[in-house]
């Protein structure tokens, strides 16, 4: 992919130092190729008044296209998001440099490997222009900001960016990826100026936490780093992996306490169950032997019963 820096000005001055930041600034852009959530700045040349990026291609959706295509992310999506471009942010802050442009159009999820890769810096433009003056555009879009409305913080519109502006970009581009609800559909508090998005949004309080400390209006209550704000996720995570494994000895408790009483209501019901009468052949042969002697003493006398000599008899 090439990127044109054009020099309007005629004045020799001016063009030699633009020349000189050009190079300056995409060296700087080449030191980033080796992350792999940053694409690899392939070469960089001028012709005339023309300066040229030659940057990797990368292949994939925007997030921008992806919530067009699959909905709104949920909050484990945001989780990942946020440790994937904190890590680069770090990266790239500690090479001095700030991308002045996040949002989900300069997110892509490469298709190879399905990584988030942060493309489109806007250093080399921003730093030219702010030597030279309102002399450089870059094309095909002119302007006087490096940034977006709604997206960027306020003191990157005023020309003033600092590494923790591009912590606020992201947390403006995280709740663009849950409610799908673009930065001017919000409401601001009249007195504080903060963002009003809380109520828009089905999260933890974890991540809640975290949006809250990326949002912030003022930089001095912004996490003032990315290392900072990874720190803090990492808590934010230890307290939800805590809280979780809580819940599950409750629950684990519960199941087990719910089995035991189910297994004594069923012992209980087989100790209360009504004995069967016995027809014992013990039982039967008593009784029957009582009644006999009993029928026997009422007689009298014996009595004899007629009957006829057997043929086999012998007298």
């Amino acid at each position: 992919m090439i990127k044109q820096l054009t020099i309007a000005s005629e004045d020799p001055g001016v063009i030699a130092k633009s020349k000189e930041l050009f190079q300056r600034e995409a060296e700087t852009l080449g030191k980033t190729g080796n992350h792999p959530h940053l694409p690899r700045l392939l070469d960089f040349f001028s012709v005339d008044q023309q300066f040229y990026l030659v940057q990797e291609y990368v292949e994939g959706p925007t997030l921008q296209e992806e919530i067009r295509h699959s909905g709104r992310f949920t909050e484990a999506k945001i989780w990942a998001l946020l440790k994937d471009l904190l890590a680069t942010l770090d990266y790239l802050h500690h090479q001095e440099i700030i991308h002045r442009d996040i949002k989900p159009t300069n997110i892509i999820r490469r298709t190879l490997d399905n990584k988030l890769i942060l493309i489109d810096f806007g250093a080399v433009k921003e730093r030219v222009h702010q030597s030279i003056g309102a002399d450089l555009v870059m094309e095909p879009a002119p302007a006087t900001m490096v940034g977006t409305a709604g997206f960027s913080p306020p003191e990157q519109m005023a020309r003033r960016p600092v590494f923790a502006s591009d912590l606020y970009s992201l947390g403006i581009t995280c709740l663009y990826l849950l409610t799908g609800k673009a930065p001017d559909r919000f409401d601001y508090d009249q007195h504080s100026g903060e963002l009003s998005w809380q109520t828009q949004v089905q999260i933890s309080d974890a991540l809640k936490h975290v949006l809250e400390g990326l949002l912030k209006v003022s930089v001095r209550d912004r996490y003032p780093s990315a290392q900072a704000a990874m720190a803090d996720i990492e808590i934010q995570e230890q307290q939800l992996n805590s809280l979780a494994a809580t819940v599950s000895l409750a629950q684990t408790v519960q199941l087990a306490s719910s089995q035991a009483q189910t297994s004594t209501t069923q012992i209980r019901h087989k100790t209360t169950a009504k004995p069967v009468k016995s027809s014992s052949p013990q039982a039967f042969t008593t009784q029957t032997r009582q009644d006999f002697i009993q029928k026997a003493g009422n007689q009298d006398r014996p009595r004899w019963f007629p009957c006829r000599p057997s043929a086999s008899w012998q007298i």
